[in-house]
């Protein structure tokens, strides 16, 4: 998790943002290069709400798909209705174990 961080931020705040500054003030960085960095430290606030939009929407979508746990429901829908058309009479030890590589939903096993 700790690369996929440092990834994500390098490359939406360092590429997107400084080339996003650059390019908004490369005509006047052109004309005056000496004023290159105060330039750029006036243009990068307008470039950093998008930094701030794109880290909270990629954060807040995945935690909400998380908690939903999409994957895991649609798992043992599936997994009940495989049992049923293959004609399992399955006992409480087996209803709570994988079956066909389907888990059941009270198995939080992407969860450790």
């Amino acid at each position: 998790f700790n690369k996929v961080a440092w990834f994500t931020i390098i490359q939406t705040f360092f590429v997107s943002t400084l080339s996003g500054s650059v390019t908004s003030e490369l005509q006047k960085i052109s004309e005056n290069p000496s004023y290159a960095v105060e330039l750029m430290a006036k243009a990068l606030p307008s470039q950093a709400s998008y930094f701030i939009q794109v880290i909270l929407v990629q954060n807040f979508l995945g935690l909400g798909t998380e908690l939903l746990r999409v994957s895991p429901v649609a798992q043992a829908v599936i997994r009940h209705y495989a049992a049923k058309m293959t004609g399992y009479d399955l006992t409480e030890k087996e209803m709570n174990t994988t079956i066909m590589g389907l888990r059941v939903y009270s198995d939080p096993l992407e969860y450790y």
